[in-house]
């Protein structure tokens, strides 16, 4: 479910990356129409990346019982943004992005791995091109951090699993459509919901 968020692209990028390294339907849901349950029916998993301010109350039915059954949900870069007075995926997303305290940087950035994320991702450390990076977020709940991002301004979560909800997942680079060309954005996605797809 995405919007095209100030045209960066991103929806569009993550779609056609998803779609060629896993080789399956990927549907996209215009996030400004919200989403349904009728939607998500034999959905493999669902990934946000939009700023919507507002939940319908379908919409958060449909979200809510998605997260109630354990399915698998990854936030990605825009989707910190949404929903902000909707306290449950506040909490879902463990971080967020606050309207008056955020800030995104555009930097080149270096990717490093927590002992845990090594585990998921396979790798130690990635270079990224320049591209918004997310610092200050506000945070809600408890996260398992896999990835943290080094910038001049300092080091900033950049990938996380929600501590209390397994099935969810963040993935925070990402703006910009030619950032999902590169291997280690497409794989890094996949295993993230690889990781949240709770057996």
């Amino acid at each position: 479910m995405a919007d095209e968020h100030f045209g960066s692209g991103g929806r569009e990028g993550i779609h056609d990356a998803l779609a060629e390294i896993t080789g399956r339907e990927i549907e996209t849901i215009d996030a400004s129409r919200g989403i349904t349950s009728a939607d998500l029916e034999g959905a493999a998993y669902l990934l946000l990346y939009h700023t919507q301010a507002e939940a319908s109350a379908e919409t958060q039915t449909a979200l809510r019982e998605w997260v109630t059954r354990g399915k698998p949900l990854v936030l990605v870069h825009a989707a910190l943004g949404a929903y902000p007075k909707w306290e449950d995926y506040t909490r879902w997303a463990g971080r967020v992005w606050d309207w008056n305290e955020s800030q995104h940087p555009y930097q080149e950035s270096v990717l490093r791995i927590s002992t845990e994320g090594g585990k998921i991702f396979g790798w130690e450390e990635a270079w990224l091109p320049r591209d918004e990076v997310f610092i200050k977020l506000g945070e809600r709940s408890g996260c398992r951090d896999l990835v943290s991002v080094q910038i001049p301004e300092g080091t900033f979560p950049a990938a996380w699993i929600n501590h209390q909800h397994a099935n969810i997942g963040v993935w925070v680079p990402g703006h910009r459509k030619d950032m999902w060309t590169l291997p280690v954005m497409r794989e890094g996605l996949v295993r993230l919901l690889q990781a949240v797809t709770v057996k």
